[in-house]
């Protein structure tokens, strides 16, 4: 079909504000609906480079600043307080736990004119595990909650959906020599990190060590760095209240995990859950040959099945 043309102002019922277009068949039934705003102009001045948070003190306030030509109009904001300057601009202070400022902007004594108008700071924020919070600053956690089969996921958000960043997360001792780095993988617009990966490093450091996250660019290029976490000393593994004799030469049939397409396959190793699961400790299954797979966090009852199939013939030939 041929396209659609609006001639703007002139084709439009008032001077600004926000209108809806219905794009109709040749029956009269609408097929689609164009929402657009328009307003003759307006300066918006705000930071558009992402922010990377002082590790210690977190995100500094902002500051969202705007001009209208002419006279005859009336700013609107329901929470923050609008400062007027010279001529028609004005300026909106964010605090460093707001990343959006949302006003309106209408023609006096005319409310159809009414326009809204949204500005967003990109600021780099964090959580770790269930915190529902989104951080931006250091988090400690201690290593006693850092338990085998027990996921810990780094969520981040960069609150800026226009632009597409890298992440990296690198393991560091306190000195700043790095131990290890994985890159955050996006998933629905969130990045995210399993935790699990880096457990046998962070439990084998006796003294403190230190997450970090590297952003950069689409190219490539360094934007800028935080630290998101600190793991802090005193690590206490859980096991089972009685731990396992030695299994004397039994061992358990091979783990069969789920695959591609649903399908089961032969797997690398036991996941901690299932080696908890059947009363074994990480140390007895490893020293009687049980293979581990660190990085799989899934439990299924046939492996644990197979587990405890082994832990009774043990207990038979004692």
């Amino acid at each position: 079909g041929k396209p659609i043309r609006l001639g703007l102002p002139e084709d439009l019922p008032c001077e600004c504000g926000e209108f809806q277009v219905d794009i109709c068949r040749d029956d009269g039934r609408p097929d689609a609906v164009l929402f657009f705003r328009w307003l003759p102009s307006v300066k918006l001045d705000y930071p558009k480079d992402l922010r990377i948070p002082d590790s210690r003190h977190g995100h500094s306030s902002a500051q969202v600043s705007f001009s209208i030509p002419g006279d005859s109009w009336v700013v609107r904001h329901n929470s923050q307080r609008i400062e007027k300057g010279d001529g028609n601009s004005y300026s909106i202070n964010l605090d460093s736990t707001q990343d959006r400022v949302r006003f309106t902007v209408t023609r006096d004594r005319a409310p159809e004119t009414e326009t809204v108008i949204q500005a967003t700071v990109p600021r780099l924020r964090w959580r770790v595990g269930d915190d529902s919070e989104w951080k931006s600053q250091t988090v400690s956690i201690t290593k006693d909650s850092l338990v085998y089969g027990k996921p810990l996921v780094l969520h981040v958000a960069p609150c800026d959906w226009r632009r597409q960043y890298y992440y990296e997360a690198v393991l560091q001792r306190k000195n700043g020599d790095e131990i290890q780095e994985r890159m955050l993988e996006c998933k629905s617009g969130w990045h995210n990190l399993g935790l699990n990966s880096f457990y046998d490093t962070i439990l084998t450091e006796a003294a403190e060590s230190i997450l970090k996250l590297r952003v950069s660019d689409v190219n490539g290029n360094p934007i800028g760095d935080a630290v998101v976490a600190r793991f802090l000393p005193e690590v206490h593994q859980e096991r089972p209240s009685q731990p396992m004799k030695p299994l004397k030469g039994h061992t358990a049939a091979q783990p069969v995990v789920i695959g591609g397409h649903g399908r089961k396959r032969k797997g690398k190793g036991y996941s901690a859950r299932e080696i908890f699961a059947a009363g074994f400790d990480l140390a007895t299954a490893c020293q009687n040959g049980m293979p581990f797979d660190k990085r799989r966090n899934s439990c299924h009852d046939w492996n644990c099945s197979s587990l405890a199939a082994a832990k009774k013939g043990v207990e038979r030939a004692d």
